[in-house]
């Protein structure tokens, strides 16, 4: 694989592709056909989607689920919440969490100010993970459908899906998940975990951005969000992105043959608190509890806008998990949720990490830090 130059800290936000997923990628120099062709080069293109799918159903558990490919996780969020809610009668409650992902968390906002729904949403603590008791509390006969995100894009933090999905069935409601950032992160078995919708994203995967799937365990619960094809099923218009869904299962190959070899980054992480005191956690690292790759830290000396753009000056590229303009400060939806101090909210960065991150990688970020803490400038 390709080594970026600067040092790229932000894999949450895109992967590089991996040397597997270029290979695939030149490979289909040689390849031509549509799927929905019936001569020989058409299913010759059809067979590569169908050992597609099968790979990544496998590797994530899903032998049960019915795999659409779609243009990005963001259409496959909005096709399910769509299937589930345009056409709902009465007014079911739907419960979420209050850090999803702005592909779920509008749709479900925008039903609820038509009065579609009643849309309750779960609290964090300050660990960033729903609190089951309150959860517990919101779910009654009426509710529809729960949609929680596995593992959070901005601070990492995994939600337990499995007490979850069991609360949710003990009243009849489907449970739906956006697992972007946990598929290739964590080992999953979709299967034995009982949810009824999956969304995923290729390029979190190390594969190409323009590709994104849904899975269901029940495809009757699907309706076409838009009309003009017969293809996958008359469920999805449009000719199949097969060369995507190709590179998507090589990359999520990639993730699951990597997982047993990553850097222990938030071991990482302490070090780098211990030695710069302008440098804090927002919340605590709990064993299983956060993703491996992920570290949402505050820099006490820097708006959070500031510190990205002096580390990009140095040479690593970081998110925040903030927005700046004009002089202002907007803080994420994810970040707000966590009740931190307002001062404190302001100056979150975060660090996400990759397979291909070496030990060097986190060696120059560290000493890098240096010149955060005795080159303090305002680039607002």
């Amino acid at each position: 694989m390709a080594k970026l130059s600067p040092i790229y800290a932000d894999y949450n936000s895109t992967t590089p592709l991996c040397d597997s997923v270029v290979e695939a990628f030149l490979n289909w120099q040689r390849i031509t056909g549509n799927m929905s062709s019936a001569h020989y080069f058409g299913q010759q293109v059809h067979g590569i989607y169908d050992d597609a799918c099968d790979v990544i159903k496998e590797l994530l558990g899903a032998r049960s689920f019915d795999l659409f490919s779609c243009g990005s996780a963001t259409e496959a969020n909005y096709w399910w919440l769509y299937s589930l809610l345009n056409d709902v009668k009465g007014v079911p409650r739907i419960i979420s969490t209050v850090i999803e992902h702005p592909c779920v968390m509008e749709p479900l906002l925008y039903y609820a100010e038509q009065g579609r729904i009643d849309l309750q949403l779960c609290p964090v603590g300050p660990d960033g993970v729903i609190d089951m008791d309150v959860f517990k509390s919101l779910l009654n006969e009426s509710t529809l459908m729960v949609s929680v995100m596995y593992a959070n894009n901005e601070i990492g933090t995994i939600q337990p899906m499995a007490d979850v999905v069991q609360a949710a069935k003990s009243v009849g409601a489907l449970v739906h998940s956006d697992m972007v950032q946990a598929a290739g992160k964590l080992r999953l078995d979709l299967d034995n975990l009982g949810v009824d919708a999956v969304s995923l994203s290729a390029h979190k995967c190390y594969a190409p951005t323009g590709c994104g799937g849904l899975m269901v365990r029940d495809k009757s619960w699907l309706r076409p969000l838009f009309l003009g094809g017969s293809q996958q099923q008359k469920l999805r218009a449009g000719t199949v992105n097969v060369m995507g869904m190709d590179l998507f299962s090589k990359g999520l190959t990639y993730c699951y043959d990597q997982l047993s070899h990553h850097l222990d980054i938030h071991a990482w992480g302490r070090e780098l608190c211990q030695r710069f005191k302008f440098v804090s956690p927002i919340i605590q690292i709990k064993p299983g509890q956060v993703l491996w790759n992920t570290l949402p830290l505050a820099i006490s000396n820097y708006i959070s806008h500031d510190a990205m753009m002096r580390l990009d000056m140095l040479g690593v590229a970081v998110a925040t998990g903030s927005a700046c303009s004009t002089g202002a400060v907007d803080i994420s939806p994810v970040i707000s949720a966590l009740n931190l101090s307002n001062e404190l909210s302001e100056r979150v960065v975060r660090l996400s990490f990759g397979y291909p991150t070496t030990s060097d990688d986190l060696i120059k970020i560290s000493d890098l830090f240096v010149s955060l803490e005795t080159n303090s400038v305002n680039f607002s």
